[in-house]
């Protein structure tokens, strides 16, 4: 019993010190000019030469974009764009071409997740838009429609995963 202890223990050792190292080789870094956005790419996509920053997974068609525009404006009118971004993405739930549309926010940053209705069989995407922090920020993660429940769970991971930094 005790034999079978030790390697139960030391499988269990082994796993978590191979996805800490896995977890910690996928970070990156993203210059989006107005900050530093950190995140954990998920297996087997690659940053695409240019700005924005885009990766593409080799070999298959999921990507992931992330955006940061300047707009200096004051903050109420950030929090007015913030509602009318949310209060639009509720109406387009209730007419079928957004699947949600939620407040969610990335490193205590506020935003507005939506996840587009199945409608285009072409594309489906997922999109965090946010306004403030001086500007309008918009990470778009898409894939072909048929396939974009099996890309859902990584593009999640990934938005989660994400730290901002001036």
């Amino acid at each position: 019993m005790t034999l079978l202890r030790s390697v139960l223990l030391i499988a269990i050792v082994a796993l978590w010190v191979a996805v800490a190292t896995a977890q910690a080789a996928e970070s990156t870094t993203l210059d989006l000019g107005l900050v530093k956005a950190t995140l954990t790419v998920p297996d087997g996509f690659k940053p695409n030469e240019g700005t924005p920053p885009v990766f593409f997974e080799e070999g298959k068609k999921g990507s992931m974009q992330f955006l940061a525009t300047p707009m200096p404006m004051p903050d109420e009118t950030f929090k007015a764009m913030h509602n009318a971004l949310l209060e639009s993405g509720k109406a387009k739930v209730k007419s079928g071409d957004y699947a949600k549309a939620e407040e969610l926010a990335v490193d205590g940053f506020a935003g507005v997740l939506i996840v587009e209705s199945a409608k285009d069989p072409s594309i489906s995407r997922l999109r965090w838009q946010a306004y403030g922090r001086g500007g309008y920020f918009n990470f778009t993660f898409a894939s072909p429609t048929d396939a974009f429940e099996g890309y859902l769970p990584g593009y999640e991971a990934a938005l989660r995963s994400i730290k901002l930094a001036k």
